[in-house]
């Protein structure tokens, strides 16, 4: 790279224009791919019945399908499929028993046991119709009349068209082989198969989805004498794998073999050997239900049941956004890079090399969001908590941070800028392993987690505070730079995702406290040096805002009045949780710069009595650290820490603080990969939602592999963390760039001299024409166009007019979104 370059630039040309070009190649041949080979099982309907594993091996409650997220259907849901609807089960008491694990998902309350054993049963809840023949050999006269050609006499006697039909067979003619045996099973299955696949006209006469139940594989140790004789597993082995070929055979009918594999995992949760416990076969439920009823569910985010389930088409503004960026950017990249016949109108339109590339590297960033987690393109799989993988990845990235500790030859001041960038890297590190684990659900590290969450915002009023305190800069330039760089990646991915701009929690609370901070500051601000005046405001501003979001009615009006004008839908119970989680440490924060302030101009640490308060501030904060250890884990759940975190968590932060800047040597020395991490963290904290995880966290992201847990997970983590981490990177460099390019004071377009060894002055216009002479953009004036491209120029030029411009812009988007 030549000396002096800037880094887009290799030998004054682009380098980044390799990896945003070839990134878009590979994108597009990724995803062409994969169409192609996931032709034959698009929506993973297949997988979801053919293959999976518990991912917890033990109590077998998490049931991970190959390559796809199973939805755990509640009372809700379920009645909002089925509703109005029939569903109808025929077979014997293994099927009977999943029969009723369907019914308890719309009446949890049903006894069961007090039901007769061989006989039909009928049951209606919530308008829908549950009915169960006992036909255990499937040749009932019922089962004759639904399966044959004399529909009318099949509504008359069912009443009307099952929307699931579920069959079962095998173990009675097993049991009892003088009924036919294995070969009468044969007949009596082609003879179904025969009916129900003859055309999808006569399938769908039958029932909406028809599933034939694989014969149940059995644990011989646990069975009574007599049945353990007759039913062997090389008959049961032999029975399944006819069906296998009977289903190839005949595309329309679905074998959930799964079902095999479930109880196959879960052999201890049988007690004879034959019936598994409700757990296991609310399992089968769900699966069935995931396959009839995921496509029909609303598609809104999160968007976590991606088994048998489409993503919802683009909307006008999704579409719109990949037309600039795949379309748009690309033309005028290619124009500045292998155009050498200069235009001159062109010139003063297209912006300027480096911020096209920057706009392409953060449009392609953002498609790469979309096509992972808004397409069926790469698979999705559930999270479990295992302390053995969340320890080990604790570990690697504690280990990685260890071997990268550099120190400087200079003394640090407290709190320096490398020691912050450190502490968001490893705490980033910390949330990025939390939410890959799911380890939410454990009380103790879910309570250490939210005071990472505090921290970062201690460190924005810390941050924040400062600066308004030293520099006094309350210009709209400053307020532009930071709600731009906070918010730019965000409220992009809420149009292109169709998400909520709430859901990525952590930007709508660092605007928000900016804004807290950036009004409490402001008002008479030429009095801030006034000790008194300026607590005095810090303490106004607390209360009103503990007020505003903790009094009940204020916030809904708020935010109904937003519904209103701007068409936006925010929770208004989550905000209140979010920001009342950390209503003081922001000001902790404000609180703790302040009193840096003054020790620096009183010279604190230079007075005889500062060596004896550090020695017990040491002291005291190991054992403040030590303390609110032990606190937070024997509280006896995560929501009774909620209560005490809002008045307790600046005590761990500020001992960190304290603790990591005790000596010397500590406060000198930083790790490079927490560095690193750490000033990518924005990027990476909202990142992860769609290319790291997935489903809208609610899941991960699989590009190598099925989900399941073993190798395959493992590479699938390296592969997924260097694709995310690289992304970022990037991101982070094009957002920084593409920010200071909206909140300049001036745009304008500029372009290298052609022949020249050095980069174009971003503040000068420099066009050139054919024969590499400069010329003067005013000499066309009298050309209309020319006219109104210079008025466009002036209005834009003004920071005012063009922040107001995209606002007018997205509240138009935001009206309009669900309407075309």
């Amino acid at each position: 790279m030549s000396k002096g370059s800037p880094h887009y630039l290799i030998n004054n040309r682009p380098n980044i224009i390799h990896y945003t070009l070839w990134a878009l190649v590979a994108i597009i041949f990724l995803y062409a791919l994969g169409s192609t080979y996931r032709n034959n099982d698009p929506f993973k309907c297949n997988s979801l019945l053919n293959d999976g594993s518990f991912l917890d091996s033990t109590e077998h409650r998490n049931w991970q399908p190959s390559s796809c997220m199973m939805k755990k259907y509640d009372t809700q849901s379920a009645a909002s499929c089925l509703k109005n609807r029939r569903i109808l089960f025929i077979g014997d008491s293994t099927i009977r028993t999943l029969f009723y694990s369907l019914i308890k998902k719309i009446e949890p309350t049903i006894n069961t046991t007090s039901q007769p054993k061989h006989s039909d049963l009928h049951f209606t809840f919530n308008e829908i119709t549950f009915d169960f023949r006992w036909d255990p050999y499937l040749n009932s006269n019922s089962t004759d009349i639904l399966l044959g050609e004399s529909h009318e006499r099949s509504r008359g006697l069912f009443d009307k068209r099952p929307s699931i039909l579920v069959m079962s067979s095998g173990l009675w003619y097993l049991r009892h082989r003088e009924n036919g045996g294995i070969n009468g099973w044969k007949k009596n299955i082609d003879k179904i198969f025969e009916v129900i696949t003859s055309s999808p006209k006569a399938y769908f006469s039958i029932a909406d989805a028809i599933f034939f139940a694989p014969v149940e594989h059995l644990v011989h140790e646990k069975l009574s004498p007599t049945r353990a004789i007759t039913m062997s597993d090389e008959d049961i082995y032999k029975m399944n794998e006819y069906l296998k070929v009977k289903q190839k055979e005949k595309d329309l009918l679905d074998v959930p073999f799964v079902f095999n594999k479930i109880i196959e995992e879960a052999r201890e949760e049988t007690e004879d050997g034959l019936h598994y416990s409700d757990e296991i076969i609310n399992i089968q439920a769900d699966i069935l239900l995931n396959y009839r009823c995921n496509d029909l569910l609303p598609k809104k985010a999160p968007m976590s049941n991606t088994c048998c389930n489409r993503y919802p088409q683009m909307k006008w503004a999704q579409f719109s956004i990949f037309v600039v960026f795949l379309v748009l950017i690309p033309i005028g990249v290619y124009y500045k890079i292998f155009e050498y016949r200069s235009n001159r109108l062109l010139e003063r339109i297209i912006p300027s090399e480096s911020i096209l590339f920057s706009l392409l590297t953060f449009g392609l960033a953002v498609i790469y969001m979309y096509w992972s987690d808004r397409t069926s393109l790469f698979s999705k799989s559930h999270k479990q908590y295992d302390v053995y993988h969340f320890t080990l990845l604790t570990i690697l990235y504690l280990v990685g941070g260890i071997f990268s500790l550099k120190t400087k030859d200079k003394d640090q001041p407290f709190l320096n800028r490398d020691q912050t960038d450190e502490w968001k890297g490893w705490m980033q590190l910390s949330i990025l392993v939390y939410h890959y684990i799911g380890a939410s659900r454990v009380s103790g590290i879910y309570n250490s987690i939210r005071i990472l969450v505090a921290s970062y915002l201690f460190m924005s009023g810390y941050g924040h505070f400062i600066f308004f305190y030293k520099k006094a800069d309350f210009g709209l330039n400053r307020i532009v730079n930071v709600v731009v760089r906070l918010n730019l990646l965000t409220i992009l991915l809420t149009y292109v995702m169709d998400t909520d701009y709430l859901f990525y929690y952590f930007t709508p609370l660092t605007t928000f406290w900016f804004f807290v901070i950036y009004i409490t500051m402001y008002i008479r601000s030429s009095r801030n040096n006034s000790m008194i005046f300026l607590l005095s405001k810090m303490a106004l501003s607390c209360t009103i805002v503990y007020w505003i979001i903790l009094k009940p009615g204020i916030l809904e009006n708020i935010f109904s009045f937003l519904q209103i004008i701007t068409n936006i839908n925010w929770n208004v119970k989550e905000w209140r949780f979010r920001v009342q989680l950390d209503i003081f440490i922001v000001y902790i924060g404000m609180l703790v710069g302040l009193i840096l302030i003054k020790f620096q101009e009183y010279k604190i640490t230079e007075k005889k009595y500062w060596t004896t308060i550090k020695r017990y501030s040491i002291i005291i904060s190991a054992i403040v650290m030590i303390w609110f250890l032990h606190f937070e884990i024997t509280r006896e759940n995560k929501f009774k820490y909620n209560e005490y975190h809002p008045y307790i968590s600046f005590l761990p932060i500020i001992s960190f603080i304290i603790l990591r800047n005790s000596t010397q040597y500590l406060r000198n020395t930083t790790s490079g990969l927490f560095t690193f991490i750490g000033k990518c963290s924005l990027e990476i904290f909202i990142g992860q939602f769609h290319m790291w995880l997935a489903a809208d966290t609610k899941g991960l992201l699989v590009l190598v592999g099925d989900g399941q847990w073993g190798f395959w997970w493992w590479i699938n983590l390296f592969v997924t963390s260097f694709i995310f981490i690289y992304i970022c990177y990037y991101l982070t460099k094009s957002t920084s760039e593409l920010t200071n390019w909206i909140c300049r004071s001036t745009i304008i377009t500029t372009t290298n001299i052609k022949g020249s060894d050095n980069p174009p002055d971003p503040n000068v216009v420099q066009v050139v024409d054919d024969n590499n002479e400069k010329f003067d953009d005013r000499e066309n004036d009298n050309n209309p166009l020319n006219s109104i491209i210079n008025l466009c120029e002036k209005l834009l030029n003004n920071l005012k007019i063009r922040i107001t411009l995209l606002i007018i812009i997205m509240w138009i988007v935001n009206l309009h979104y669900y309407k075309l």
